[in-house]
């Protein structure tokens, strides 16, 4: 029964000790996937190293001049300051600027481009200057090409110094060419008025309507100013936003759309507290008595709606700068807020200035139909002295301010400069291979060991002692691949003839009684005859979840070590589906287990002399019954073929004839030893193990699931199948690096040394050749 047993011990040592060899045992026997990985990913980085080109670098210093840039430079002569000089700006914000600046990028495009339009191969950054540079910017470029890498250095550093003229004379060069503009129709009007008062001054004149032509002029000359006044704001408004596009293109479009609206209504409850408020200054400086706390609560009113009004542009150009994938320093921000609020401001006094120029449109109007009731003469003489006089005013006035702003634009150097232009290289940077590749061979060797790891989570099968016993049954033995072992004492796998049979060749037992394969049997023997402490073992059923794990192997070499030991054995092949014993040991196929069931020679006395005549071995002691020729009922190949039918291989195998069959054998030899197919293929060895004193399981290292291992467990158990343990079939050290055994307890033993991979191999003498067995042989056996 599964109670009665045995337990698996636990294997010594420290539980962290256990965990550590569990670790190296799946390294190791994962170590082909954790090589194959090592190689792949060693052969790519190779590739890639030898691929690389050797890079140059350069770099360009461009030194800013922080006092100018950031509002030191003088006010200009026209009484206004340039957008980038009313800013708070630093190198972290002219950092952000280079980095963003379209408009840069495309200049060097197009100065190095070529025919083609491409840059040349490489790569540039910005970062700030060493220590002894504070307010410096470097300018770094990296190339396979040398000559290309200073070039774009060097590019990127003049275009930047030209970005930074550009945009402190952006409004000063679209100021002076709107004023030249101007001058030069002015001077035109001016001509036009002279000569037409000269030839209205010959005609009598009667004058009467001077007030009103001098007050039409003063409006004229009014308007004419705003006019220019007007052109020039929107000539600034366009200046600031392009600085805007340029560092953050399509920003610009996004804050007007979006702020446009709330500026505006802050704008009108602006003017009309303001307007509230007027009466309340005209009594206060009259030093009249006024409401104290109204004129407090408008002012603060007027204070929390200004101040709304820069958080509004803030914090739209905040998001505005995040939704278009756009990260900027502290000092960036606010150098987009203020340009914001500038054209805000500036959107405000144009939409004032065409205001005032409507409103004086209206008035000139009104003067005009007065004008036209008073005397023609004497009217068209004061126009044409007042309009001569009001031309050459405003010509005077635009002329003044051309001179001012060109005389500004000529004397503005901007805010930068390059200090040191980039050199061409003249040796590559390191490239670091060595690093590139130990960082590779490192990553592939984790990658292997990850791989190997999962490898071996989801694979369900049994490799080394401990994972069978881990399933509730002790493994009394760990055979090992016979390969190496049948190699070394027979040279191939063919058969060999033993007392006129062809032994098959996985008989190590026979061929090579002292190799360590060998050994390993003997111990199974011993294990097997010491497995029950309440009774003698004499019948053995070996057995298998599946096929194809080495139980008709094992059970072979375990009915040899026991006739070699001097104890009569008979070994039974109860596979009636895949029989193979006969294969094993040379047997005729034609008498066997079903036809000494039909006979019923279930005494002993017939049994005792129909062993030695139909039975023998080729190792005295050893009885083999095959099958014998079988046909399985509907598998017929037709009738008279001379094979004994079996209606139901578990019927036979269950049946009180075997019974009877097996006690008349135990009264004549020692030992039985029956073969049986696997226990999840049919139910013959759970029907036998009844039978039996003791049940092997069958299991196979590298081929046999931890699923199917107990299911057939637990098949086994429903009947109260005596499981004395299992077997590890074709156990390796490849495949369990921790397995305590490891066969180094052979190595003092000359020929015990030289079996396959457990042994040197080189000095040992090799195991004898297969032989007929003698009596020395047996006596040697019975000795141990």
């Amino acid at each position: 029964m599964a109670a009665d047993r045995p337990r698996p011990t636990r294997p010594p040592g420290s539980a962290q000790g256990r965990k550590i060899e569990e670790v190296l045992d799946v390294l190791y026997r994962r170590r082909w996937i954790i090589a194959g990985v090592f190689l792949l990913v060693a052969v790519g980085a190779v590739a890639y190293v030898s691929s690389q080109r050797p890079l140059y670098t350069t770099s360009a210093l461009v030194l800013i001049d922080l006092d100018r840039a950031a509002g030191g430079a003088e006010t200009s002569p026209i009484g206004e300051t340039t957008p980038f000089v009313r800013d708070n700006r630093s190198v972290y914000t002219e950092l952000f600027v280079l980095n963003q600046s379209r408009g840069i990028r495309e200049r060097v495009q197009e100065r190095l481009g070529g025919d083609n339009g491409q840059l040349p191969p490489g790569n540039v950054d910005f970062e700030l200057a060493d220590r002894n540079v504070s307010s410096g910017i470097r300018i770094n470029a990296v190339s396979s090409d040398p000559e290309a890498a200073a070039a774009l250095a060097n590019a990127y550093a003049e275009e930047y110094v030209a970005q930074t003229q550009i945009a402190s004379r952006g409004y000063l060069t679209t100021t002076r060419e709107f004023l030249q503009e101007q001058s030069d129709r002015l001077r035109g009007e001016l001509d036009e008025a002279d000569a037409t008062l000269e030839g209205r001054m010959t005609t009598p004149a009667v004058i009467g309507s001077s007030a009103l032509v001098s007050r039409l002029s003063a409006l004229q000359s009014q308007r004419d100013a705003a006019q220019i006044n007007l052109q020039t704001r929107r000539n600034k408004l366009a200046s600031i936003n392009g600085q805007l596009r340029d560092i953050t293109p399509g920003l610009a479009d996004r804050v007007s759309d979006a702020t446009d609206r709330r500026v505006a209504e802050i704008e009108q409850s602006l003017s009309e507290l303001r307007q509230r408020l007027q009466p309340y200054e005209r009594r206060e400086s009259a030093g009249l008595a006024i409401d104290e706390s109204a004129a407090r609560a408008i002012r603060g009113r007027i204070s929390e709606l200004e101040r709304e009004k820069r958080e509004v542009t803030g914090q739209f150009v905040g998001q505005a700068l995040d939704a278009g994938g756009v990260t900027a320093p502290e000092q960036a921000l606010s150098l987009i807020a203020n340009l914001k609020e500038q054209a805000t401001q500036e959107r405000i006094e144009i939409q004032g200035l065409q205001g005032q120029i409507a409103q004086l449109g209206r008035q000139i109007g009104q003067i005009d139909s007065q004008l036209g009731r008073a005397p023609s003469q004497a009217v068209s003489l004061e126009r044409a002295q007042q309009e001569r006089a009001a031309a050459s005013q405003t010509y005077a006035n635009v002329a003044s301010r051309l001179q001012q702003v060109t005389v500004a634009e000529e004397s503005e150097p901007g805010y930068a400069r390059v200090l040191k232009g980039a050199s061409v290289p003249s040796a590559p940077i390191s490239t670091t291979p060595f690093k590139t590749l130990g960082l590779a061979l490192l990553a592939g060797l984790g990658l292997g060991i990850v791989l190997a790891v999962a490898r071996d989570r989801v694979d369900n099968r049994v490799y080394k002692p401990e994972h069978v016993s881990a399933l509730g049954v002790p493994v009394l033995e760990a055979v090992p691949d016979l390969a190496p072992t049948i190699k070394e004492a027979l040279g191939s796998d063919a058969p060999v003839e033993v007392r006129g049979r062809p032994v098959a060749p996985e008989l190590v037992t026979l061929h090579a009684p002292l190799s360590p394969a060998s050994e390993t049997f003997r111990h199974l023997r011993t294990a097997v005859q010491f497995s029950r402490t309440d009774a003698v073992v004499r019948t053995v059923v070996v057995t298998s979840a599946g096929a194809g794990e080495g139980k008709s192997t094992t059970s072979s070499n375990l009915a040899v070590t026991f006739a070699q030991a001097g104890r009569k054995t008979v070994l039974i092949d109860a596979d009636f589906r895949r029989p193979r014993l006969h294969e094993v040991f040379g047997s005729p196929v034609d008498y066997g287990l079903a036809q000494v069931l039909g006979g019923r020679y279930a005494d002993a006395e017939s049994l005792a002399s129909l062993l030695p005549e139909a039975f023998s071995g080729p190792v005295d002691n050893l009885f083999v019954i095959p099958t014998g020729a079988v046909a399985v009922e509907n598998e017929l190949d037709g009738p008279g073929d001379g094979r004994a039918t079996v209606a139901n291989p578990s019927e036979l195998l269950g049946s009180p004839e075997l019974r009877d069959l097996l006690q008349a054998l135990l009264d004549v030899v020692d030992v039985v030893v029956i073969d049986t197919p696997p226990v999840l293929a049919a139910t013959d060895a759970v029907l036998l193990s009844t039978q039996a004193d003791a049940t092997l399981l069958m299991t196979s290292s590298g081929k046999s699931k931890v699923g199917d291992v107990r299911q057939a467990l637990a098949h086994l158990d429903d009947v109260g199948a005596r499981v004395v343990g299992a077997v590890l079939n074709r156990f390796s050290l490849d495949k369990a690096l921790g397995y305590a055994y490891t066969y180094g307890h052979y190595s003092k033993y000359g020929a015990y040394s030289n079996y396959g991979p457990y042994g040197s191999g080189r000095g040992a003498s090799r195991s004898r050749p297969a032989r007929e067995p003698d009596a020395t042989t047996t006596q040697t056996d019975n000795g141990q």
